[in-house]
Formats: C-alpha cells, structure tokens, sequence
C-alpha cells in the first residue's frame, strides 16, 4: 500500500467510523502526512514502523519546539 492509500484509508476510517469533524480530519491527516513523509525520510515502510519509529517520531516532534498537545495528537493519530 501506497502513502496515498493509507491516507485515504485513514480519512474514510474518520468519516465513516469516528464521524470526525472537518477541523479532526484536517489535523490528523496532517499529522500522519507528516509522519509518512518522517519515515518516507529514513527508508522505513509504515509496514516495518513499530514503537521506536514512533518514539523516533515523537523526539524530532519536541526537537521542532512542538507543543505536548501537538505532540500528543499526532502520536495519538499514528496510532
């Protein structure tokens, strides 16, 4: 599966199961298009990311100066 699959996969996941709002689904796709591109930038498929890519991702977030509810949504979106 492809970075645009899953991200189609995870908005219809929020449209039609989590009945997100349009400012949810904004946020979180952002959050996971950053956390593709993150891998996409060390050569990890999202098949092959576990709990320290995520923990990788979490650092480089709070690295950027993101605050810990920033950070704790996009963790929370990857999830």
């Amino acid at each position: 599966m492809n970075t645009v699959e899953y991200l189609d996969s995870f908005e219809k996941y929020l449209l039609d199961v989590k009945h997100a709002s349009a400012n949810t689904l904004s946020s979180y796709k952002r959050d996971v298009k950053r956390y593709l591109s993150f891998l996409e930038n060390r050569g990890i498929s999202p098949c092959h990311a576990g709990k320290d890519t995520i923990s990788l991702f979490y650092n480089s977030l709070k690295a950027e100066g993101k605050s810990s509810a920033s950070v704790s949504r996009a963790v929370a979106s990857i999830r």
